[in-house]
């Protein structure tokens, strides 16, 4: 049982969905994913075609046509992408649609061979609409749509309230995506991306979250980013499923970065890590709490002001709240499907940001009903981890035992001869489900030991410097072979977990690539 649970399975493509808007003037890049799934074990290359084909949409009208076209998966890669250009204009008219279909695919089935590409009109018309001629009423439908198409934020309010509204029947659970992008504001400096999934409950009318802006020290010219609406279920998406935040900068001048030693501004470096590890803005009594702790160092800096702010920074990883939500979420990936193919981390900085933000809604340790928010939570994001196209094209086709056996390999055996067998035992019994018995796979406490030191590096990247290991730092250079990840995880073993010896944390706060997020 242990051997077919390990045996790969079926390769299969899927191309995801692109949705932005047109521009007025030259083209802009709808760039779509095509991902390999299920190919680890690959021994030669894996191909698929695709061809662009008019919906609404028509080419070269609207869009620069792609012919037929090979694209050649090499063994271990996991995607590509396809870049279709749309040119932009000034005409009023309807979002349109065109398509980048997948066809002829070798060493593979297709699971999704359809992309749709949304061209989003951004014109309006200048003229009065006339009255329309009434017609009999249409069954009302359910739409989510954001409460308006642009927002203004401000660096001295460091933050901004968006809000999903949610029209006609509502007698029914609705829930719709959302996530945040760059347009000339970025999510590493000037904003904190948000991503993740709304639901309404049966008569709720509208949603509303925090986006915490970051005041910086950057005399920038105002900035912009997107805030998109998708997947809807139980509604459909309403006109403004696009909207665009403008943040007002509070600068004249640029200054030094306050997270620095020299300039050091005890109670934004506090702030930051509210909105790097937790995902939101300070409670008051969290804030002045830690904020003390840097303020109130027995000797002057720099030596203990500097040992001062290692032991705030890593209490933050090692806070109840963290381990709850973005650890418990780097161990459900790990669990479920092991590390990402030719890396040795188990998931990116956006699935982690969007499972994080899901499991810690609403929860602030000690505030209210605080534990029954988040076992809610918990069991609300692993039932839906276990209904997503990656995981039931994994798991569909096991049994139980090879389930759980999977589980348990991808966790490099931390489960127990008497603990396996008896998650498999509660699944042919029916007294456990699949999400259960990955959440308690996830939970166990030699796994959740033995993958710590791994989860707090990757969380150093995810935090301080808000990217993925490999992806390139400030200065443009990536990391393809992850060495940096690798001598700070090795550091870090090296001394038992002590992050003090190690020198981790005090690496990362003060690295040049942190620094530079927020001044000169």
């Amino acid at each position: 049982a242990f051997e077919a649970a390990t045996e790969p399975t079926t390769p299969s493509f899927a191309i995801d969905d692109v949705m932005m808007l047109e521009g007025n003037s030259g083209t802009t890049n709808f760039v779509f994913t095509v991902t390999l799934s299920g190919a680890a074990e690959a021994q030669q290359p894996i191909t698929v075609k695709y061809q662009t084909a008019d919906g609404t949409a028509t080419a070269p009208a609207d869009y620069t046509a792609l012919p037929l076209t090979t694209l050649s998966f090499a063994p271990g890669e996991t995607s590509k992408q396809v870049s279709v250009a749309v040119h932009g204009e000034t005409v009023v008219e309807a979002n349109e649609t065109f398509f980048v279909n997948l066809s002829e695919p070798f060493g593979a089935i297709l699971f999704d061979d359809q992309g749709q590409g949304t061209i989003i009109n951004d014109d309006m018309d200048p003229t009065p609409t006339p009255t329309p001629t009434p017609t009999p009423t249409p069954t009302p439908t359910t739409l989510v749509q954001w409460s308006a198409t642009s927002y203004e934020a401000s660096e001295t309010n460091r933050g901004v309230t968006v809000t999903v509204q949610r029209t006609g029947p509502t007698t029914d659970e609705s829930f719709v995506n959302y996530t945040t992008s760059d347009v000339t504001a970025s999510e590493r400096k000037d904003y904190t991306a948000s991503l993740g999934r709304l639901r309404f409950a049966p008569g709720e009318t509208s949603k509303s979250f925090e986006i915490i802006i970051a005041d910086d020290r950057f005399d920038d010219d105002n900035e912009t980013f997107q805030l998109t609406l998708s997947d809807p279920v139980g509604a459909l998406l309403g006109g403004q499923f696009v909207a665009t935040v403008s943040i007002v900068d509070n600068d004249t001048t640029n200054g030094p970065s306050p997270v620095r030693a020299g300039s050091l501004d005890l109670e934004f470096f506090v702030r930051q890590h509210y909105a790097d590890f937790l995902s939101r803005s300070p409670d008051q009594a969290g804030l002045d709490f830690w904020t003390n702790q840097l303020t109130n160092c027995e000797n002057p800096p720099p030596a203990d002001l500097l040992v001062c702010r290692i032991n705030v920074s890593a209490a933050f990883f090692l806070s109840i709240e963290y381990q709850e939500t973005g650890y418990l979420v780097h161990r459900a990936y790990r669990a479920a499907y092991g590390n990402l193919p030719g890396k040795p981390v188990p998931l990116t900085l956006r699935e982690y940001l969007a499972g994080s933000r899901q499991i810690g809604d609403g929860v602030q340790v000690g505030v209210g009903n605080w534990q029954q928010q988040l076992e809610d939570n918990r069991v609300a994001f692993f039932n839906e981890f276990i209904t997503t196209s990656r995981f039931t094209i994994l798991y569909a086709g096991l049994t139980n035992a090879q389930y759980v056996d999977a589980l348990n390999q991808n966790t490099g055996g931390a489960l127990s001869q008497a603990d396996r067998d008896a998650l498999v035992n509660a699944l042919n019994a029916s007294t456990m489900t699949r999400a259960q018995v990955l959440r308690a796979v996830a939970e166990d406490s030699e796994f959740t030991a033995a993958e710590r030191n791994r989860a707090f590096v990757l969380a150093q990247y995810f935090g301080y410097l808000r990217r993925n290991p490999d992806d390139a730092d400030s200065q443009g250079n990536p990391d393809p072979n992850f060495s940096g990840y690798n001598f700070w995880l090795g550091k870090l073993n090296e001394f038992n977990g002590n992050f003090i010896q190690a020198e981790m944390v005090r690496a990362f706060i003060e690295s040049i690539e942190y620094g530079d997020r927020f001044g000169l």
